[in-house]
């Protein structure tokens, strides 16, 4: 889910890629209460306390495909430039398919 709480995806080649997909290559870490909070918002779709617009709408910006690194230390928030790079190579390189 992307950051604005739709769905997003690039697309290289004829492949389209999440941003999702992404983060997750990049090695991106988010915040524990990030964490903390997308885990309670996911089981409110099973369990009809909400629908997944109403979940996306609300917790679109912490909601992830893929399981992120969690980190405390707000300095070790983010992409790093390795990880970026990685993700990089590994996009270009066709190793996706």
């Amino acid at each position: 889910m992307g950051r604005s709480g739709k769905l997003f995806a690039v697309k290289y080649s004829s492949i389209k890629i999440s941003e999702d997909y992404l983060a997750y290559l990049a090695r991106t870490r988010i915040a524990l209460e990030e964490e903390r909070v997308r885990r309670d918002a996911m089981p409110k779709m099973p369990y009809g306390e909400a629908s997944f617009s109403e979940v996306a709408e609300k917790y679109g910006k912490i909601m992830y495909r893929y399981e992120l690194v969690t980190k405390g230390s707000p300095s070790e928030l983010g992409t790093s430039v390795e990880g970026a790079k990685h993700t990089l190579e590994v996009v270009i390189s066709g190793e996706l398919v």
